[in-house]
C-alpha cells in the first residue's frame, strides 16, 4: 500500500515557503497515507518535509492536537519545528525519528513477528490510557461511528455503552510506526486521531492485521504472518494494561470502514475479500 505522494512535486519551493533554504539532500519517501513526505538533511541532522492536500487545515489542527496529547505521555511522536502553507496546502517540518517502518521490520525478520506485533500492541495501549474528554479539536464518538456509513451498525453502536473518550490514532498499523528491533520509536499519520472509546481504535487496527491485502506474502505466509502478529499485538496490548475486546459490532464498524477507505486504493478480489471479511462479523451481530 505504500507509493510516492512527492511524485512530480519539487520540494524546494515549500522549503522556501517555509524559510528554509541550507537544506541538502532532500529525498521522497514512500507514505501509506496522501501526504508527501521528503527525508532532508541540514548540518548533518535529518528532518522531515510534509505537504498535505489543499484544504487539509483543520486535518493538520487535528494532528497536532493528538500528537502534542501522545508526546506529552512519553509517547515517541515527531514534533513540529515548522508549519505554513505552499500553494494553500498546509506544510510541516518535522523531526526525524530513528528507526524503519514496523512492516518492513516484520518482512526482514518474520521469526520476530510475534515479538515486533508485541511492541505494536503494548504501545497502542499506552495511547488508549490518555484521556482525551478535554481535546476539543478532536472528532467525538459520533463521527467515528458515522465514518462507517452504515445507517444499522451506526445506530447499534450509538445505542451501545460506550466507555469514556480516549485518544485514538484511528489507523494504527505496522507502516504507521517505526522500530529499531528493540522498541517503537515513532508513531505517525495522526490524521484519523479521535476521542472516542478505545474499541474502535482496536477493531481498526484488528481489521487492518486481518483484512488488509499482502500482496507481499503469498497466501500461506501471509495467513500466518497475520496469525502471528495478531497474537503478539493482543499480548502487547493487555500487558500494558488494554482490555482487549473482539467485538462483533466494532469489527464489523471497522471492516466497513476499511470498505470505504480502500475503495479506489484496491482491485476487486482484494476489495472482496474485505467484504467477506466484514460480512462474517457482521453475521455474529
Amino acid at each position: 500500500m505504500s507509493r510516492y505522494p512527492t511524485e512530480g512535486i519539487d520540494p524546494m519551493p515549500i522549503l522556501h515557503a517555509l524559510s528554509w533554504h541550507q537544506v541538502s539532500n532532500v529525498q521522497p519517501i514512500l507514505s501509506a497515507s496522501d501526504s508527501a513526505v521528503w527525508r532532508m538533511t541540514v548540518d548533518e541532522h535529518h528532518f522531515a518535509l510534509r505537504l498535505l492536500r489543499a484544504g487539509e487545515d483543520d486535518r493538520a489542527r487535528r494532528e497536532a492536537v493528538a500528537m502534542d496529547a501522545a508526546r506529552a505521555t512519553g509517547i515517541p511522536v515527531p514534533g513540529i519545528i515548522t508549519a505554513g502553507h505552499w500553494s494553500g496546502r498546509p506544510a510541516q517540518i518535522l523531526e526525524w525519528l530513528p528507526g524503519v517502518p514496523l512492516f518492513e521490520a516484520l518482512l526482514a525478520a518474520p521469526e520476530r513477528t510475534e515479538q515486533l506485533g508485541y511492541l505494536l500492541g503494548s504501545t497502542q495501549a499506552q495511547i488508549h490510557a490518555i484521556p482525551a474528554s478535554n481535546l476539543a479539536d478532536l472528532p467525538p464518538q459520533s463521527a467515528v461511528i458515522a465514518a462507517c456509513g452504515d445507517p444499522v451498525i451506526a445506530k447499534w453502536l450509538q445505542e451501545s455503552s460506550p466507555g469514556p473518550p480516549m485518544l485514538l490514532h484511528g489507523d494504527y498499523h505496522p507502516l504507521n510506526v517505526l522500530t529499531d528491533g528493540q522498541m517503537i520509536t515513532g508513531v505517525l499519520d495522526w490524521a484519523n486521531a479521535a476521542a472516542a472509546d478505545p474499541r474502535f481504535d482496536q477493531a481498526r487496527t484488528c481489521s487492518i492485521i486481518l483484512a488488509t491485502p499482502l500482496p507481499e506474502l503469498p497466501a500461506t505466509a501471509a495467513n500466518a504472518f497475520r496469525q502471528a502478529l495478531m497474537a503478539g499485538w493482543v499480548s502487547g496490548y493487555q500487558a500494558a494494561g488494554g482490555q482487549f475486546h473482539e467485538d462483533p459490532l466494532f469489527m464489523t464498524w471497522a471492516g466497513l470502514f476499511m470498505e470505504r477507505d480502500l475503495a479506489h486504493k484496491v482491485n476487486a478480489a482484494e476489495l472482496a475479500a474485505i467484504q467477506q471479511w466484514t460480512a462474517i462479523w457482521r453475521q455474529r451481530c
